[in-house]
């Protein structure tokens, strides 16, 4: 019995920090769309949930970009928008953005999900990487979709997922933008490069940027706001540097000398490639965490940053740094690729 009630009482937490007052539509066929919407849809008998924000420049006779945009481990699709505002950048410079949702425990209809990035063999019978493919197949039906332009971004092991699509699907994923999450997916063979631009903190606590046994922020948030120690999936991760070598190596990239990009303070842009097909890009903001560049903290600090849930959560993450504006950099990055010949 005091096993079931730590259990609720875990559940309970995240539960509250997720409040939908979205309009709900089941396999919509809709093509006028405008804002953000909620919507279904069935993949190998698992009903997946997503998010849709359509710009406010959004007509169907003009097809547009798609960026998706994955939540980090423990989350759910409703936490990303908070964190990372990128519907306002999405109606800004005219391009869809999509919020996946991930499988996991649900309570009182909160979803609190993972990604399967081959971490966690819970996950591992959930064919995400199906799920994706299939949701790009639903989205070029249901809205008007430049399918040469679509674009992938996320946190933590929605950063991981990324990585995992563009090694698996480099043949729909025009371009990727991982934030604060090292790769787990190991070497692959790229039917063709996928430009990359990567954003991490120093100060990450969750993907340590020297390495090291990275993960476990989740249990670690938990154990701060309720003294209870739950089950976490840790792993060890090499450093940034090194495991964006990988990256550049994977892309093709090689004997060109790199070009700093953008500087602002404590954040530096690095290109490899640049102009090249592989275009890869790494993004280090000195004393920033586990958090979303130019973004905020999200859900656990909606009521307040003197919460008990918000000072707990910004403990176990760390700062938060406006030195560089992911979603600006991303959607200028994403803008110059297309798998249009």
């Amino acid at each position: 019995m005091r096993k079931a009630i730590i259990f609720f009482s875990i559940i309970i937490v995240f539960a509250v920090f997720v409040v939908s007052g979205l309009h709900k539509e089941r396999n919509s066929k809709e093509k006028s769309l405008l804002g953000m919407k909620e919507f279904f849809m069935m993949h190998k008998g698992i009903e997946r949930r997503y998010l849709v924000n359509a710009p406010k420049g959004y007509d169907v006779q003009r097809p547009l970009p798609v960026v998706l945009n994955f939540h980090g481990g423990g989350g759910n699709a409703d936490g990303m928008e908070p964190m990372a505002h990128m519907s306002a950048t999405a109606d800004a410079h005219n391009f869809i953005v999509v919020y996946p949702e991930a499988t996991g425990t649900k309570f009182l209809g909160t979803l609190i999900g993972a990604w399967n990035t081959g971490l966690d063999e819970r996950f591992a019978h959930v064919d995400d990487v199906g799920f994706i493919s299939a949701l790009i197949n639903v989205l070029k039906k249901d809205f008007s979709v430049d399918d040469a332009r679509i674009y992938a971004t996320g946190i933590s092991n929605g950063a991981q997922m990324v990585y995992r699509l563009a090694c698996e699907r480099s043949d729909l994923i025009t371009a990727i933008a991982p934030v604060g999450s090292q790769s787990v997916t190991g070497a692959c063979s790229l039917k063709r490069p996928v430009p990359v631009i990567h954003f991490h903190g120093t100060e990450d606590k969750c993907a340590f940027y020297n390495g090291g046994v990275c993960g476990g922020c989740i249990a670690d948030y938990f154990k701060g706001l309720t003294g209870i120690t739950v089950k976490t999936v840790e792993h060890q991760c090499e450093s940034v540097p090194d495991a964006f070598r990988k990256v550049i190596a994977m892309n093709g990239i090689q004997n060109k000398a790199p070009v700093v990009v953008y500087k602002n303070n404590n954040a530096e842009c690095t290109a490899y490639g640049q102009e090249e097909a592989g275009e890869s890009v790494l993004c280090v903001v000195k004393g920033m965490g586990h958090t979303w560049p130019g973004g905020g903290y999200g859900k656990p600090c909606e009521d307040g940053y003197e919460t008990k849930k918000c000072k707990e959560y910004v403990n176990v993450v760390g700062a938060l740094s406006n030195d560089i504006s992911a979603n600006e950099m991303i959607w200028e990055f994403f803008s110059k690729f297309s798998l249009k010949k």
